[in-house]
């Protein structure tokens, strides 16, 4: 059995602004050091075999922050979704259905939730079979994280992550075997 860290990079402008945010960045704000402190804080004594995180500078700033020093690997594969001629732009509605949805996105162009799951899910999977890693620790976004859940099992107490959504510097905790991810722990969630 594997274990598999997943933590959502810390809190952008973007997020503060409710802006669109998925393959455009944004500078990260004062407050992601206190959540990125209290991330390094929880993992600080697990022994990392492979570190892994999206291409984006949030992802990479946070990971350098909560493991400083260590080598990892970049790949575009953990990238926030791309949702076209509206990256920037200011969330319209309430619902995160109206920026999530792929109604939107057929119109403007990106990615469709589907492809971002198969990426995200894919991608993990490859770093999972590698047998050197047993311990793993990967920096995503927020919407990637959330599709790649949907490929998880999960105890129904854990359910309401699908709800809630994944904070900035949300650390989940999974087992991977028999070719299957399993959440069995969120940490650090209300930051």
């Amino acid at each position: 059995m594997k274990t598999l860290y997943v933590v959502r990079h810390g809190q952008t402008y973007f997020n503060v602004q409710h802006r669109i945010q998925g393959w455009c960045d944004s500078p990260l704000t004062d407050k992601w050091i206190k959540q990125a402190k209290q991330a390094h804080e929880i993992l600080k004594d697990v022994n990392f075999d492979t570190l892994v995180c999206s291409t984006s500078e949030r992802c990479c700033d946070t990971m350098e922050y909560i493991a400083p020093n260590q080598p990892y690997q970049r790949s575009k594969d953990l990238r926030e979704r791309w949702y076209g001629e509206v990256e920037g732009e200011v969330y319209i509605g309430a619902g995160q259905q109206d920026i999530y949805g792929d109604t939107l996105t057929s119109k403007v162009g990106g990615e469709s939730a589907q492809d971002v799951k198969t990426r995200v899910s894919y991608y993990l999977q490859q770093v999972c079979h590698d047998r050197d890693s047993q311990v793993i620790l990967a920096v995503s976004s927020g919407v990637s994280i959330a599709y790649f859940l949907e490929t998880c099992h999960m105890d129904p107490s854990l359910e309401a992550i699908k709800e809630t959504g994944v904070g900035n510097c949300c650390i989940l905790k999974l087992t991977w075997g028999h070719d299957m991810f399993t959440l069995v722990e969120i940490m650090n969630q209300n930051l």
